[in-house]
Parts: C-alpha cells; structure tokens; sequence
C-alpha cells in the first residue's frame, strides 16, 4: 500500500503534517476528510531505487531478527506504544537495511496499517510464517508474547544452523587439503618417480593407472 506526506488545517486553523498509508491519493483525501481535517498537500512517498538497492545488499541475520523481535517484546510489554518502539528500534538497529525498514514499517503503521500488513511489504526479512503469528498475537491481544516466542525460536534456528555449519566445515577443510595434496603428487612428485622406473619394466596395473592419470593432468 503506497505512504503519501500530507499537510492539512485541523479545526482550530493550525497547519500539521504528516504521513498515510492508503490505496490512492484520493483515499487518503477522503481518510483525512473523515478525521475532520481539510488537506492542503498530499505528496506520495517513493523509496530512491539506488538506495534500496543499496540497502538491500545486507542481509537480515537470523540473530539480528531475533534481537528485533525480543527488544521490540521487551518494550511493547513495558507500555510503550508500537510505533514509538519501531521508531527506537530503527535508531539503534546496526542493519542499515532492517534500520530502514523498521522505520518504514513505523510509518506504515502510523498511517493506519496494521503491524502484520507492514510487516508484509518485506517478505525478504519476515517469513509467512513470522507475519501469521504477529496477525494472531494483534487478534488476540498479546502481541508482546507472540514476539518473545518468535525471538526464542529464531534464536533455536540460529542455534541449529551454526552447529550444522561448525559440523561440517572441518571435514570440508580436510577433504580440501587433501584434494591439494594429491593434485600436489600427481603434478610433481609423481614425474620423478616415474624418471626411476625402467622403460621396458611391467609395472603392476595401480602404479599405471597412478602414472596415467598424472599424465593426463600435465
């Protein structure tokens, strides 16, 4: 849904701005009209293409979602409202792209999105099934559990993949350095020995095939 900045005159004749989510800009004339105010400028937002894909370039760690979503629980628990809390978690997030983001989402939800349809518009950082449970914890009411939930569970998922990745990166070490050797002795230490053997000698069929396929790498 596009975000539009807008200027309008409440009743009292002061001039205030701000930013709306909606279909077009004439739903959010007609929003604006309802909330008794008489708009004055209503600009759409657009995200500059270099900058996104700038952004877009760091990837959303599972740790970094899961330190979002447990701060974020941490403070919709203590009172603060959700928006002030994604404006806070936007100025202190280390991601440049989850940072924007975040601060995006904000203003999303500030303009009348729920938090799980903001949350949609970034299917790359939050999963389906991340947005499902934010839905369920809006419809009933515990937004901030749901987000303890899903920052203990992304943290088990991280868990998961560093163990698998620290299971397997010293096999995958071994069987390079062992690669390395053998190319080693195929290319050098195989042609001297081969220098010794006599022209005429029958050399038994494991040293042929040995000598065969050094020969075919050089």
């Amino acid at each position: 849904m596009p975000l539009y900045s807008y200027q309008v005159i409440d009743k009292t004749g002061n001039l205030l701005e701000g930013r709306l989510a909606a279909e077009s800009r004439q739903a959010a004339a007609d929003r604006l009209s309802q909330m008794g105010y008489a708009p004055v400028e209503i600009k759409e937002i657009k995200d500059s293409p270099l900058r996104g894909s700038l952004l877009k370039r760091k990837k959303v760690k599972l740790g970094e979602l899961a330190f979002f979503s447990r701060q974020l629980a941490a403070m919709l628990a203590s009172g603060i409202p959700l928006t002030r809390c994604l404006y806070t978690l936007s100025e202190q997030t280390g991601n440049a792209w989850l940072a924007s983001c975040t601060g995006e989402i904000a203003r999303r939800v500030e303009g009348g999105m729920s938090f799980s349809e903001a949350l949609g518009g970034y299917p790359d950082i939050f999963s389906g099934m991340y947005i499902e449970m934010i839905k369920a914890g809006e419809l009933g009411g515990a937004l901030n559990e749901i987000l303890q939930r899903l920052s203990q569970q992304l943290e088990k998922e991280k868990y998961l993949r560093d163990s698998i990745r620290s299971a397997t990166f010293y096999p995958s070490v071994v069987i390079v350095f062992a690669t390395v050797i053998v190319l080693a002795m195929m290319f050098w230490v195989v042609p001297i020995f081969v220098g010794f053997f006599p022209q005429q000698a029958a050399l038994p069929l494991p040293t042929r095939l040995v000598v065969g396929f050094s020969s075919s790498l050089r």
